[in-house]
């Protein structure tokens, strides 16, 4: 019966599950069968060979007309979604929810609505006017399915035998290339399609995927390199002493990229050294303070593991100057010299934990006596 293996690669039941198309060449094999024996029965004549050859050929033009007749019948209309706003489908998938930006050209689908509509309207128009048509048509066919010299008795015999013959011959296998090309092009052309124009969809969004993403990484960049350059100014600016012009800029780089942890982290030292400026209320001062210890803590959020060193000191030395515990700040210190233990020799002379230089576990974690004039 039916295959269940459509290829290679796939093993599957193929859509015409009851093997039409297989008993239809079977058909064809037995007409072609049948048009030998009649022609066989002419043998004493010689025409065997012309009457044969008609027959087939006969056979073969009604095959092609009536399979040209089922192709435009049976045409798929492509780009034309169907009730369910798919191809098949009982739900359409989220992808079928946006337009293909590549659709094919229906120009054949139209001409088959057309041709359909036309043949179909001629056919009831001129109903009356078939048979005789037909008729005709048989009577030239049915001449060259006879021999050429009959006897006189059956001459009239072999005449209409011929023409039934004849008639037979077009309509079974016009009806059979009907048959076969609609339900191949209703099974299995649509199905290609269908396959074609989901595989052509899935590789314009991959193609759509990668530019955006492309699109997407190339902004990324270039926001980084902007982030990166005013960050960059605004630290120079710091060591130079303009810390509210350093101020203006890295707030264009958080505009760039709220979440550059550098930039939070330079935010936080200018924070710090506006409080720390001479003449600034106390009040003020704690603000400023709390708002770059603020800073810090979200840069460490956003910093690799191993690389918080850095604003883990920052931390220790804003948590020292906002007046924390001795014991808290010298863990958050603990925390920064395991990921950087240079940076013990950078705190025993820091300014900013001045008040810890006296303290014994700080000068046990760093190793160092305080300065001499302290």
């Amino acid at each position: 019966m039916a295959s269940t293996q459509l290829d290679g690669s796939a093993s599957q039941a193929p859509p015409d599950g009851h093997d039409i198309l297989s008993r239809i060449q079977i058909l064809a094999a037995i007409g072609c069968a049948l048009i030998v024996v009649y022609a066989l029965r002419f043998w004493c004549t010689g025409d065997v060979l012309r009457i044969l050859g008609v027959g087939v050929l006969v056979g073969a033009a009604a095959l092609a007309a009536g399979g040209l007749s089922g192709f435009v019948f049976g045409i798929p209309r492509e780009g034309s979604p169907s009730k369910n706003g798919d191809t098949g489908a009982a739900h359409p998938s989220p992808s079928d929810k946006h337009a293909n930006p590549i659709t094919s050209n229906s120009n054949l689908s139209e001409i088959s609505d057309w041709l359909t509509k036309i043949v179909v309207g001629l056919g009831l128009v001129e109903l009356k006017s078939i048979p005789s048509a037909l008729g005709s048509l048989s009577y030239y066919v049915g001449r060259g399915l006879q021999p050429a010299q009959c006897s006189a008795g059956s001459s009239s015999d072999w005449i209409f035998g011929g023409q039934s013959l004849g008639l037979a011959i077009m309509t079974f296998y016009f009806a059979l290339g009907f048959l076969w090309t609609y339900i191949w092009t209703r099974l299995y052309y649509q199905r290609d399609l269908e396959k074609q124009n989901k595989q052509l969809q899935q590789e314009i969004e991959t193609k759509v995927r990668v530019i955006q993403t492309k699109d997407q990484e190339i902004q990324t960049v270039q926001k980084d390199k902007e982030t990166i350059d005013f960050t960059v100014l605004a630290e120079k600016l710091i060591r130079e002493g303009n810390l509210d012009e350093a101020m203006k800029w890295i707030g264009q780089a958080l505009a760039t990229n709220p979440n550059d942890a550098r930039a939070i982290l330079t935010k936080g030292r200018i924070l710090k050294r506006q409080a720390m400026k001479p003449g600034v209320p106390e009040a003020q001062k704690t603000a400023l303070l709390t708002q770059a210890l603020d800073c810090v803590n979200r840069s460490i959020d956003l910093t690799p593991p191993d690389q918080r060193a850095e604003p883990i000191y920052n931390k220790a030395c804003y948590e020292a100057l906002l007046g924390f515990a001795d014991k808290a700040v010298v863990a958050t210190l603990q925390a920064a010299f395991q990921l950087k233990p240079e940076l013990r020799k950078v705190a025993a002379g820091d300014n900013d934990l001045e008040r810890l230089w006296q303290n014994a576990d700080f000068i046990r974690l760093t190793g160092h006596n305080p300065p001499a004039n302290h």
